[in-house]
């Protein structure tokens, strides 16, 4: 059976995590030249150590781009290749369940209109426990800060994510027609606030954010991000970006 997906991980050192990520991808069936490794200006040392455990190719931005810019260079390669038509984007703190990739076949029989320009949202399990954590999550504007975005859960969900809801971005699965009228994630946002801002633009632009809770992905939260303050700035920073770009 052909590969039904390319896959995109994008790394900022954190090597432990990346490897398990990746080693995660084989064990769902992916194989190298399914799979594509962004460096998102990873020191030399996890840059070493990353190319010494794998043969799959890598892209390397010599400084940190943000995420947006880092996905965003990893889905352009992929989709730069006429074959591919679905791309999954996982940020490296993310772990796919062995079966995903049966699982991501079994669900595309499922759906109508699957020639519509279409992002899948996984169902999102925390790392450790095994609970799920998410199937999408909620924008409040009445509120500020970090108070203002919360994580939902809803076990049966088929509709498409609209706003005020969205989907978190540590997981996403774009066919190529989304990709084209979207353009990847919005340059404007470094980390933060580009998946709520992906959301309105999908809802805008017509394109169907859809949550796949037959699809499991663990991810170990702020995996990438903890205990660095500047994480704190880019996130409030973010907020402010999207306030004013949807007048919110």
């Amino acid at each position: 059976m052909s590969v039904p997906f390319t896959t995109v991980i994008l790394f900022f050192n954190k090597s432990a995590l990346t490897l398990r990520c990746l080693k995660s991808v084989y064990q769902a069936g992916l194989s190298e030249n399914s799979i594509l490794l962004v460096d998102n200006g990873s020191t030399p040392e996890t840059a070493s150590s990353i190319h010494s455990s794998t043969k799959a190719p890598v892209l390397r931005l010599e400084n940190n781009a943000g995420f947006a810019k880092g996905m965003n260079l990893g889905l352009r390669h992929c989709f730069s290749d006429l074959a591919t038509q679905w791309v999954l984007a996982l940020s490296n703190d993310t772990e796919l369940q062995p079966s995903f990739e049966v699982d991501f076949c079994n669900f595309l029989s499922e759906i109508t209109n699957i020639e519509a320009p279409t992002i899948l949202g996984p169902a999102v399990y925390h790392l450790q426990s095994k609970t799920l954590a998410y199937t999408h999550g909620r924008f409040s504007k009445e509120l500020a800060g970090f108070s203002a975005l919360s994580h939902q859960v809803a076990q049966e969900q088929r509709v498409p994510i609209v706003p005020p809801f969205y989907y978190p971005a540590a997981a996403t699965l774009w066919n190529r027609r989304a990709f084209e009228a979207l353009g990847g994630f919005n340059e404007r946002f470094y980390c933060y606030w580009e998946d709520v801002d992906l959301s309105y633009r999908c809802a805008q632009s017509g394109v169907r954010l859809l949550p796949a809770p037959g699809l499991h992905v663990y991810h170990q939260g702020k995996g990438t991000t903890s205990g660095k303050k500047h994480y704190v700035s880019a996130f409030h920073q973010g907020e402010q970006t999207f306030r004013r770009l949807w007048d919110l």
